[in-house]
Formats: structure tokens, C-alpha cells, sequence
């Protein structure tokens, strides 16, 4: 079953097919609106990060889904915190 996010669902799912919005966008807005202190810090922190990398984080939503499959929690926190640094620019 595909995973449709809050973004996902405002433009359109063949948009997040396409990668016209980044999965781990739609990924990391979801984790920060529904404040899921798993994947980040405490409110009010400018940064909010727990975990950060500057690796690449899959833009597709199949790719994601495949990387969530194989409990990777660690993206959902990496892509929060991107989401968490751009909102905070």
C-alpha cells in the first residue's frame, strides 16, 4: 500500500509520484506537525535536530517506503530536521 502524506495529498499524488515534491519533505512536514518527539528536539530549539546528515534522502516515495521498510528510523528524523532548518531560514 502507498503511503499518501499530508503535502502529497494538497498537490496531488502524481506529483509526489513524479518527484515533483520531495518524499522526504512531505515526510519531514508530517513528523514536525504531528510533533513526534522520536525524530525531534523540543519545541521552541531553532534547531530542533536530532539526528543531521548531508547524505542524499530519496526523493521518491517508493524509495522511501523501501528504506522505512527496512527500519530505517533514522530517515524520519534526518528528513524532520531538514524540514525543521529550512522552516527556522
Amino acid at each position: 500500500m502507498l503511503y499518501c502524506g499530508i503535502v502529497a495529498k494538497l498537490a496531488g499524488l502524481l506529483r509526489s509520484l513524479t518527484k515533483g515534491i520531495p518524499a522526504w519533505f512531505d515526510e519531514g512536514v508530517a513528523v514536525i506537525v504531528s510533533d513526534d518527539r522520536r525524530y525531534l528536539g523540543p519545541v521552541g530549539l531553532p534547531d530542533r535536530c536530532l539526528i543531521s546528515s548531508d547524505e542524499p534522502l530519496p526523493s521518491g516515495m517508493l524509495e522511501w517506503n523501501r528504506r522505512a521498510r527496512e527500519h530505517d528510523s533514522h530517515i524520519y528524523a534526518e528528513a524532520a530536521c531538514r524540514v525543521s532548518q529550512w522552516m527556522y531560514r
